[in-house]
């Protein structure tokens, strides 16, 4: 069939059965595409990739060998040929057993031996090796069966590697490359840089250079593995980040681990089950370790945690393709800041959660968000509005794409985009204005306490159909709401009732109504402050509990200003106009005063 790999780390396994007495044979007889910054991995269950099982293939993309390689995206997870233990190598195409890792033959032992075709892998009696003095080409280098470490004779020296393939081995052994007393360059002229490290940790001292597009994996195995980048690099191009644990770590006072945009996608744990996303992430070790004008996209399966630094970015972005491991992995696609603080600066797609097809997930900022003085957030429907239920006054409950839940430190206007659910939980004292154009936003809930309040924040309603929901969260403030006709605030929780507390000094108009799904969950709502909330909505057909007022005055407009709660509480200070001037109307509160 076709083989189509859009993204992140793929893996093609291999079984045999019978304890390896039958055959296991899978044939790609149809087309092979490859996205940017994806990577194939031929595992054998057991066995041997091209002795059992067998991978054959007709598309030229998986048959043509350049240099003695299909790419240094192709991988084989394996038996290896010097040590016949399992272990990592780059694939080669064999007419007649197919896919297979490079044979000893194939391979060049020695950087001193080494042409700019050379396959370069140590052997064990030669862990430690230096690259020629003033620099050299090869054509992949291979790390595995020991304790690797690259020198370099002089901090200016290059390794430049032709095919773009740096490959750390599954065996438990750290690697180095250069030292941060002569830490030296590697590059390449390709295209995309494959740096593939499956077990513990490749330290990277040197500088990656090139026009090329970085991309960091743990092989397809996802078990710990770690990439650590230590020196300001200066690639120009889009970094990935597939299924590792990727750690910047720049401490030379200047420039940037990650130089422009930056991808993270989680991965499998040898194609036997999605790996967790502990294993998956991108992580701070100081602060400013990616650039400012970048775009950062988080997959599923993975996480960036910012580990109490500070960073600064132009956008984020969300997608949930990409998996979770079981339901101890759901919800984890995460960007955790701690004590320090992510601070976007794009103003017109500053934040987008997209192509959410994944059902299991949802996507979360949590910890300190800086955002700029106008700030847009555009969430799409999740599986496309499949996953929607159906309103008792017409309205589609979506399940959440976004949930901003922390402390937004920072912030002006924030534009609300996209026909998904956004939910604001967590807190800002900030004076925000939160304009929902399209879909809805969901308020709570807090990640510290039980109670999430956006109390200085101006929340508007700006077009018909758009939604606030309180989803079960209780004794949520907002500040002023506003709204227009066709709107809602509404509650959706089949098994809890919901109090939504509103008001401060800011008067403001709010001419939709209010709605509750369900008799067992019930839409309370409190108004406090000392500003006027003139209410032109009809809600009296609508399921409702009590209302309560304790701050100012509440104006129930003309005839069509109507209340459907059960209950009205007038507390102390608290005004009830009922605005009849030019249309007298009864029956206008729904229920006992």
């Amino acid at each position: 069939g076709n083989l189509s790999l859009t993204g992140g780390s793929s893996v093609l396994r291999a079984n045999p059965g019978n304890t390896g007495i039958g055959v296991a044979t899978l044939n790609l007889n149809g087309t092979f595409t490859r996205a940017t910054g994806s990577t194939l991995t031929f595992v054998s269950g057991s066995g041997s990739v091209g002795a059992n099982p067998f991978f054959y293939a007709t598309a030229s993309g998986l048959t043509t060998n350049t240099n003695g390689i299909l790419g240094a995206w192709a991988i084989t997870n394996t038996t290896d040929p010097l040590t016949s233990g399992a272990n990592l190598g780059f694939a080669t195409y064999d007419p007649v057993v197919g896919i297979r890792p490079l044979s000893l033959p194939e391979l060049t032992s020695t950087l001193a031996a080494a042409t700019a075709t050379s396959n370069v892998r140590f052997p064990t009696t030669q862990a430690t090796q230096t690259v020629l003095a003033g620099g050299q080409t090869v054509n992949t280098l291979t790390l595995n069966g020991a304790a690797n470490t690259v020198n370099f004779a002089s901090g200016t020296d290059v390794l430049t590697i032709a095919a773009g393939g740096l490959l750390g081995g599954s065996d438990n052994f750290a690697r180095t490359i250069g030292s941060t007393a002569s830490r030296g360059v590697i590059s390449t002229s390709a295209s995309e840089f494959f740096i593939h490290n499956g077990s513990n940790t490749l330290t990277i001292n040197s500088a990656i250079a090139g026009t090329t597009s970085p991309v960091f994996t743990s092989g397809g195995i996802v078990g710990g593995a770690t990439i650590r980048l230590t020196n300001a690099n200066t690639y120009t191009g889009t970094a990935y980040s597939n299924g590792v644990i990727l750690l910047l770590d720049n401490q030379t006072g200047s420039g940037n681990a990650i130089t422009g945009n930056l991808a993270l996608t989680g991965g499998t744990q040898s194609g036997g089950e999605t790996g967790v996303t502990s294993n998956a992430a991108v992580r701070n070790l100081a602060s400013n370790q990616i650039a400012d004008s970048a775009t950062v996209t988080v997959r599923g399966g993975t996480l960036w945690d910012l580990n109490g630094f500070n960073e600064t970015v132009s956008k984020l972005a969300f997608n949930s393709q990409g998996g979770a491991q079981s339901t101890s992995n759901f919800g984890t696609v995460n960007v955790l800041t701690g004590i320090g603080t992510l601070t976007l600066t794009d103003t017109t797609d500053t934040i987008n959660a997209s192509n959410l097809d994944d059902v299991r997930v949802v996507p979360a900022v949590n910890g300190r968000l800086s955002l700029p003085s106008t700030a847009t957030i555009t969430v799409a429907q999740v599986a496309g509005g499949l996953t929607a239920v159906q309103g008792t006054a017409g309205q589609s409950n979506e399940q959440i794409g976004l949930a901003l839940n922390g402390n937004i430190v920072a912030g002006g206007t924030i534009n609300k985009e996209g026909a998904g659910v956004l939910q604001l939980g967590g807190y800002s004292n900030q004076a925000l204005t939160v304009n929902v154009n399209a879909g809805a936003v969901v308020l709570g809930p807090n990640t510290g306490t039980s109670m999430s309040s956006y109390a200085n924040a101006t929340l508007n309603l700006a077009n018909a159909g758009t939604i606030l929901d309180m989803r079960g969260n209780r004794n949520v403030a907002v500040g002023t709401i506003s709204a227009v006709a066709g709107t809602f605030i509404k509650h959706f929780n089949t098994a809890t009732g919901s109090t939504l507390v509103t008001g401060n000094s800011s008067s403001g108009t709010f001419a939709g109504t209010f709605v509750s799904d369900y008799t067992t969950g019930l839409l309370s709502v409190t108004k406090i402050g000392s500003g006027d909330w003139t209410l032109s909505g009809d809600s009296s057909g609508n399921l409702l509990n009590t209302f309560t007022i304790l701050g100012d005055a509440v104006l129930l407009d003309q005839s069509t200003g109507k209340l459907g709660f059960v209950t009205t509480n007038l507390g102390e200070g608290g005004v009830l106009t009922l605005n009849g001037t030019t249309n007298q109307v009864s029956d206008r509160l729904g229920g006992t005063t």
